[in-house]
């Protein structure tokens, strides 16, 4: 069942996570590799990006298909496995 929330406020839990992740790896590839916790950090906020896109209305999904939407859903299931 799809959330009563406005689709609005899931877009933005995910522009807010994508702009988190981009803060995380700034740092460059070697120091993202060496820190555990902006590992962790990057994968919550994945996650966080798949349940919000899962939330969205299938309608404002038809119309934008060139995001992999499905793709999105299917990793968060994947790394919360």
């Amino acid at each position: 069942m799809k959330n009563k929330r406005k689709p609005l406020l899931f877009l933005q839990d995910i522009l807010s996570a994508i702009e988190r992740i981009e803060s995380y790896i700034s740092g460059g590839k070697e120091e993202f590799f060496n820190s555990p916790s902006l590992q962790d950090g990057t994968l919550f906020r994945l996650q966080t990006i798949g349940e919000a896109v899962n939330q969205l209305p299938d309608e404002l999904k038809q119309q934008h298909p060139e995001i992999p939407w499905r793709d999105i859903v299917d990793f968060r299931n994947l790394a919360i496995r």
